[in-house]
């Protein structure tokens, strides 16, 4: 009878799949996020799509947004970071449609940006369109000194986010979502919740290192 239950346990065990040995979706991906301060070089995809209502009354009332961001990036140098980025908006006011796309690129103590696409919807949107035809498909450039577009990092300050960014829980309910081989290594895809109280805690605090304290009237309207 013992060999039988031991049996049937081991079964078991093998036709779950060895879940005993299996890594906490939730537990990866907090190490995975911890980690994020110590990558070098990264390629990134973000996309954010959100509704943003305005009380009764006002005008615009609704705004819909999808905002996708792509590209590759490299932080070995902590006073210039480099990126090659697309990024692409998608919004509605109301009735008023708009969608373009800039590229950014960084390199050294320059940022470059290109327009490479702008659409509005109705007749001031062509109008709009005619005016700018001049800046599409041009690469313009800001430099990245102290005062500008990017500041230089402060290493301390630097330390202290990356920091509050760990400890600040963003990522919940993780859960497998695929698994494949990447450069004959075999990967798991997770999929997660972004915690929208502790996003509101994370920019509180980050704003409060940064030197710009936000105002009890725009924390109460964050939250809201």
């Amino acid at each position: 009878m013992k060999k039988l239950i031991a049996s049937l346990l081991l079964a078991l065990f093998f036709l779950s799949g060895c879940n005993l040995f299996k890594k906490d979706p939730q537990t990866t991906v907090n190490k995975g996020f911890e980690k994020l301060a110590q990558v070098k070089k990264l390629s990134s995809s973000l996309k954010i799509k959100g509704t943003i209502a305005a009380p009764a009354g006002e005008k615009p009332g609704k705004m819909e947004i999808l905002l996708d961001i792509s590209g590759k990036s490299e932080l070995s140098n902590n006073e210039f970071p480099t990126a090659d980025l697309s990024i692409k908006v998608e919004t509605t006011i109301d009735e008023q449609k708009i969608n373009g796309e800039v590229m950014l690129r960084t390199s050294d103590d320059k940022a470059y940006f290109n327009l490479a696409s702008l659409n509005v919807s109705g007749d001031q949107g062509k109008i709009l369109k005619d005016q700018l035809a001049s800046f599409f498909n041009k690469w313009w450039f800001i430099a990245l000194e102290e005062g500008g577009l990017l500041p230089k990092i402060d290493k301390k300050k630097n330390k202290e986010f990356v920091e509050k960014l760990k400890n600040s829980h963003l990522l919940v309910n993780a859960r497998d979502e695929l698994e494949e081989t990447v450069s004959d290594m075999e990967m798991t895809r997770y999929r997660v919740d972004l915690d929208k109280e502790a996003l509101k805690n994370f920019i509180v605090e980050a704003g409060k290192l940064g030197g710009n304290t936000i105002s009890q009237e725009e924390e109460t309207a964050l939250r809201e």
